[in-house]
């Protein structure tokens, strides 16, 4: 029981480090509205997608001197934190289904229950 206790605050304190490093990638590295040099001329193509919960966009340039596009980049700090959630909440329900079906005979021997 305290190994299971141990593993799950554990795991809820990773999801909560994550949470906050994810608004810190925020709020530093905030989703680009537009890609392009500054001779070019403003248009429609030049604009970026808008950020999502799982990703948001900055400016680069695939090809050495090709044209400066938007690319995509995971919030994978947000991705850690969803991760470590589940896991807890999988890990906490499975125990908790587990020691509610089976019945201890004796103190060491777990047997199951009819329902």
């Amino acid at each position: 029981m305290r190994v299971l206790c141990t593993i799950l605050c554990a795991l809820l304190i990773c999801s909560l480090a994550a949470a906050i490093f994810n608004s810190l990638q925020g709020n530093s590295h905030g989703s680009a509205s537009y890609c392009k040099r500054p001779e070019e001329p403003f248009t429609p193509q030049v604009l970026c997608p808008r950020e999502t919960m799982f990703f948001y966009y900055k400016c680069c340039t695939p090809i050495v001197g090709g044209n400066v596009v938007c690319c995509a980049q995971v919030r994978v700090w947000l991705l850690i934190a969803i991760v470590c959630v589940t896991l807890s909440c999988v890990i906490g329900l499975s125990y908790t289904i587990f020691r509610y079906c089976c019945v201890c005979d004796k103190e060491d021997d777990i047997m199951p229950t009819s329902l």
